[in-house]
């Protein structure tokens, strides 16, 4: 679909959902999760709006806002809504940037989704979070908005 920017006229494609869900969880809201279910489960975790985002190489059509891993699912995804709803300013820091830099205004803590994976003790939670930001960066040109590391010496 093209847009007209002046003289210069450019493309933005629209992409199918990139990713292979097969193993995660369905899309839980947010507000909603029933922690004590994954307290203790290790494993990675993405936090979305569920709505279209545009991003440098198309259309993410999960809006992700961030992508992350654990060694204890349920505790980490409480701290990230503490921290985005304003009540620790540490703790995660995905979550304290999501209040400083005011995303509710645009994306409410009541209205993200999250989905999980699961892992067994053998797997590693940091190389599942590893597989999804490469392949999250190869479709989207850049990483998840509150995404702001990822090891590029693995990214061959």
């Amino acid at each position: 679909m093209p847009h007209d920017r002046g003289d210069q006229l450019t493309t933005k494609k629209a992409l199918e959902d990139p990713h292979d869900w097969s193993q995660w969880s369905d899309w839980i809201k947010l507000d909603v999760i029933q922690l004590p279910l994954i307290r203790g489960k290790r494993g990675a975790y993405v936090i979305a709006t569920r709505s279209p985002l545009s991003r440098a190489g198309g259309t993410d059509v999960n809006g992700v806002l961030r992508v992350g891993e654990s060694g204890n699912l349920g505790d980490r995804i409480e701290s990230f809504i503490r921290c985005a709803r304003g009540a620790y300013s540490s703790g995660h820091m995905a979550g304290v940037r999501f209040f400083r830099l005011r995303y509710s205004e645009s994306f409410p803590v009541e209205a993200l989704w999250v989905r999980w994976v699961n892992i067994s003790s053998e797997g590693s939670p940091y190389a599942i979070e590893g597989a999804f930001l490469k392949n999250y960066s190869r479709a989207f040109k850049e990483l998840p908005p509150l995404n702001y590391k990822y090891n590029w010496s693995n990214d061959k």
